[in-house]
Formats: C-alpha cells, structure tokens, sequence
C-alpha cells in the first residue's frame, strides 16, 4: 500500500461535560469538522502536523525530523506507533480543520485518525472501531488523565449519542437530525487534566452535594437525548442554558465563556453553553439558520472566531491505493 488517507471528525459536548467523568450519562455528537492523516512511503521517517483551523496558533507548522526527540505529545504518540506497527520510512501528515485543546475532541480525533491510518498502511486493512479505541486511548489517558471514553467513542460511532458514564459504553443513538450550532472560541487555552482535577477536589470537598450535581447532570442528558428525537429545538436550548448554569457552579466557566452564552441568546440563538473542559476554549450555540449568520458576524466582529457545525452522520472517510 503506497498512500493511505483518513478524515475523523472532531466532536462537541451537548450536556453533561465533566459529570460523565463521575458516572452520568452525556450527549455529545461527531462534527463535519475533521483531522485529515495521510501516510505515504518516503525515504526517512517525517511527521507534520499544521493547525490550519486553530486561532491560537494559527498556520502553524509542527515538524519532526528523524535525527530529534520531540517534547510535542502528538508526535510522541504517532513516532512511538511506527515503531510499534514496525513500519519504517514513511511521511506522516495530520491537518487539524478546528481549534484545538479547545473542547471539539481534537487530541481523540487525531489519536484515532492517525492509529487508523498507520494500521491500514502496515496491514493493509481497516482496524475495527475496538482495535482503534484500545490503541488511541493511550494518548487520551496521557493527555487528560482521567478521561470518560466519551470522545474516542462518538468520533469513532458518528451521529449523535446517548453516553453512559458509569458503564463507559454508548447506550443510544441518533443517526439523523438537521441541527445548526455555532462553535465560538474564547481563544483562552486551560488543560483538561487539571480542570478535571479541579472538579474532583469538590466532590472530594462536598460529596453529597456534588453526588446531587451528578444526578442532575445525568437527567438533563437523558432528557436532552429525549428531546433531540423529537426534535424540539427550543427546549434542547433551554436544557443547554442550564446545563451551562450547572457547569459555571463548578467552577470551569469562564467570564468570557458567560458573557458570549448570555450574547447568543440575545442574538436568537435557542441556548448556550460551554463545550469540553471549560476554563476557556469553546462556546457551543444552537440557533435557526437564518439567525445563524448575525451571531457569527457579531461574535466574530468581537474577536470570537466564530463558525458553524453540524452533527456528523456519515461514513468512515478513507482513500488508500
């Protein structure tokens, strides 16, 4: 096999972020936003990774040339996989098209998008969504410490799905919906691992209150999926303000974070709130269409990079000759 191409969508948090981590059930959806990888043969062993998508570090070029050891997390995960796959000489390229430690999923969808395209290049066949999620997690556990499974899963399953934390398995799903959300970001970066650290000091510190946190979190997700089969837009808004509500109790909202949540619905948009860990990255919306373009206009004109996105419901995406 000479040339292998893969797309993984990243993913968007609808409710119940951060109490998944503790056994709640959580909404989240796969994005038509992707991780593109391609691996070709080459002379020497090259890896690339740019961030087209990211405000933060925007055109930004991350090289790894055979002759050095990279302090960078992601060439770490995809030079120590070569090496487990045996591969050899080969050139590695991952474009990521969204922001990235920013709540869309990126570490998950370039974790499965490159353990996708190293195993079809070696073996010649695509690796069973199992085979992905057991290799890929290595890099979401050193990245967040603690992780749900909730990302590597929705990336991997597409659609919009019902997540049970406490069994770390998908129990429902939704493969159909024409839902429009606008993803604004803070351009303010925090790490996942600590915010979730932060999070479990208070059920450490409150463990009754929190356990009620839980609960709650766990009957808007139920509700919420409910409501999404149904397709009852202005109520799967309201659920978000609150689930945002709950999510700034525990401290991972931000002052930016708030104020775009109380702006959106101001503009028109259903509701608002926080996606991921929270303490800065992305402000998820949902909105009519026609309300969409004003508050990407306004937010972008506040220096928010604003754009929209939509569940993803389709095929796995990959070329390989």
């Amino acid at each position: 096999m000479k040339i292998v191409n893969v797309y993984e969508p990243g993913k968007v948090i609808l409710f119940g972020e951060h109490f998944v981590v503790h056994g709640s059930k959580a909404v989240a959806f796969a994005i038509d936003k992707f991780v593109k990888v391609s691996v070709t043969k080459s002379d020497f062993l090259s890896v690339e990774i740019s961030f087209p998508g990211d405000p933060v570090i925007k055109d930004k070029v991350i090289r790894h040339p055979p002759e050095h050891v990279s302090s960078n997390v992601f060439l770490n995960y995809i030079v120590n996989l070569t090496r487990k796959f045996n591969i050899g000489n080969v050139r590695i390229n991952v474009e990521v098209g969204f922001p990235v430690a920013a709540g869309l999923g990126s570490s998950a969808s370039i974790a499965a998008a490159v353990t996708k395209a190293l195993y079809t290049y070696k073996y010649g066949i695509v690796p069973s969504k199992e085979v992905i999620y057991e290799i890929a997690n290595q890099l979401e556990v050193e990245i967040h410490g603690n992780p749900s499974g909730i990302d590597l899963n929705t990336i991997l399953e597409r659609g919009i799905v019902l997540y049970d934390g406490l069994e770390k398995r998908i129990v429902n799903k939704l493969d159909s919906g024409d839902f429009t959300f606008i993803v604004s970001d803070t351009i303010d970066r925090r790490s996942t691992g600590k915010l979730v650290k932060s999070v479990s000091l208070i059920k450490n510190e409150m463990s009754d209150l929190f356990n009620m946190l839980v609960s709650i979190a766990d009957k808007i997700s139920s509700y919420g999926f409910e409501l999404l089969v149904k397709n009852d837009v202005e109520k799967i808004g309201r659920l978000m303000s609150i689930n945002h509500g709950l999510l700034s109790a525990i401290g991972v909202s931000t002052t930016k974070l708030d104020y775009l949540a109380h702006r959106a619905i101001e503009l028109g948009a259903y509701g608002a709130k926080l996606t991921g860990a929270g303490g800065g990255g992305c402000l998820i919306c949902l909105c009519e269409s026609q309300k969409a373009k004003e508050i990407l206009q306004t937010f972008n004109s506040l220096g928010y990079p604003s754009f929209i996105v939509k569940p993803y419901y389709g095929d796995e995406k990959i070329e390989y000759e």
